[in-house]
């Protein structure tokens, strides 16, 4: 869970299921991140560096589907409120497949300089990350808010501009979303 805080809006946002990013905020009609902008997003093993997903999605609201290096889709889709903010990944296959080497999956939000498009400053309190298995089990939720160097303001990467975020022992669990 990202819990951030504007000068006039208190948000919560949560990172859930490989990424699902949610705030919370009291009644506010402002956006959270600038519709049908673009960010991107990868998906990795460490170490290695075998990447399965790497892509640029558009924040409007429509699934879109990217193919995964190693065999299946991933589908990617986001949405928002005034107060609400959630970008799902759903794979119908492990999006950190053991044939890529290491044991450490990663996710990045922003790759190639391309975070989300944050309206007004935000200030990052917490991320909590989750990530789903096929079997049924899950890791986390974890609070990653630590690895991050940029919070006040958020520059809307994740964790930090050029880095992923690591999660022990995921490589060939079948991670889902």
């Amino acid at each position: 869970m990202f819990n951030v805080s504007r000068t006039d809006q208190w948000l919560c946002l949560a990172v859930i299921g490989c990424l699902t990013v949610m705030a919370a905020s009291p009644a506010s009609a402002l956006p959270l991140v600038t519709d049908g902008s673009t960010y991107s997003f990868r998906f990795s093993n460490h170490p290695g560096v075998g990447i399965n997903a790497a892509g640029t999605a558009t924040f409007d609201g429509l699934p879109e589907v990217f193919a995964l290096n190693e065999g299946g889709s991933l589908t990617v889709l986001e949405s928002q409120t005034s107060n609400l903010i959630v970008l799902t990944f759903e794979s119908d296959a492990d999006i950190f497949p053991a044939s890529l080497g290491g044991t450490n999956g990663a996710v990045e939000i922003g790759q190639g300089n391309n975070p989300l498009d944050l309206i007004g400053d935000l200030k990052l309190n917490s991320a909590l990350v989750t990530y789903e298995f096929a079997n049924g089990g899950s890791f986390g939720p974890a609070d990653a808010v630590g690895l991050l160097s940029t919070t006040d303001p958020w520059d809307g990467f994740f964790p930090n501009a050029g880095a992923r975020l690591f999660v022990f022992n995921t490589v060939g669990n079948d991670a889902r979303r």
